[in-house]
């Protein structure tokens, strides 16, 4: 099975992700690191409609993210980052029926995408 073999694989990233954050809980890389593996455990088990979880993983990813971003406003891959979670979380909020919920996150991500694209424009 295809996802089964995914999230054993994912499983394990985010097992090695979370040791390093806790013995190096500065290093930006490790953070970074453990929101990504948290995001596609959140997308895997969304996919498996284990909806609790997805969200539970989608948003300690975004709160990583949203943590480092403060710390560093200049790294655009945070904002990303972060536009694809909003994304996300949109995604799952509709599959559970939460319209309020999921346009709130489709509007943070496409707020985060036109700033990014604002920015993108001055810097031609």
């Amino acid at each position: 099975n295809k996802l089964a073999d995914a999230r054993k694989h994912y499983e394990e990233r985010q097992t090695i992700s979370r040791k390093l954050r806790i013995t190096n809980p500065a290093d930006a890389t490790f953070l970074r690191d453990s929101a990504l593996s948290l995001s596609r455990l959140g997308s895997l088990a969304r996919l498996e409609n284990k909806l609790p979880e997805a969200q539970s993983q989608l948003t300690e990813a975004l709160t990583i993210t949203q943590t480092l971003a403060r710390s560093d406003p200049t790294d655009t891959r945070l904002d990303c980052d972060m536009a694809v979670l909003h994304e996300k979380l949109g995604n799952l909020f509709r599959q559970k029926g939460d319209t309020a919920e999921a346009s709130r996150h489709f509007s943070e991500a496409m707020q985060i995408v036109e700033r990014l694209n604002g920015q993108e424009s001055h810097n031609d």
